[in-house]
């Protein structure tokens, strides 16, 4: 979850395209035609329904996946997919699928969970580690001195 894998039938289906995943890397369009092609190409250009995003909660509490995710004024934006504590940044983190007007670095949201409603701001993912230092690290089972990058 810190690295902002995505996990098959949670956080990735059939139902999400590669763009929405924030997975566009993957696809190349100067590649000549395959499955899809055009259907990427329109949504591109029409506009995507949803992109996914990383969540951070301030207050520790660990969110549910399935949880709506809203904005300041109550109404519905999105859905968590995956959520936990990251250990290694010390803090709750979450990824969502949310409408893109909301989909703004530092932008501040609400989860609902169970009762209450959670604070959590938009962050950029991954999480933690976005040059894969971690993966050249010598002795990974020793806690990292570089900190949170």
């Amino acid at each position: 979850l810190e690295k902002g894998y995505l996990l098959y039938g949670r956080d990735v289906d059939e139902s999400i395209n590669p763009l929405e995943a924030g997975l566009e890397w993957t696809v190349r369009f100067d590649k000549g035609g395959f499955v899809g092609r055009q259907a990427l190409l329109k949504a591109k250009d029409v506009g995507l329904r949803k992109l996914r995003i990383g969540l951070m909660v301030p207050d520790g509490r660990v969110l549910t996946p399935g949880s709506v995710v809203t904005d300041d004024a109550g109404s519905e934006v999105g859905r968590v997919t995956s959520a936990g504590y990251g250990p290694t940044i010390g803090r709750s983190i979450a990824m969502a699928y949310v409408v893109p007007e909301v989909a703004v670095p530092e932008k501040p949201l609400l989860v609902r969970s169970r009762e209450d409603s959670v604070p959590a701001k938009v962050v950029r993912m991954p999480f933690y580690d976005p040059k894969n230092l971690r993966l050249k690290d010598p002795n990974p089972n020793v806690a990292p001195s570089r900190g949170v990058e």
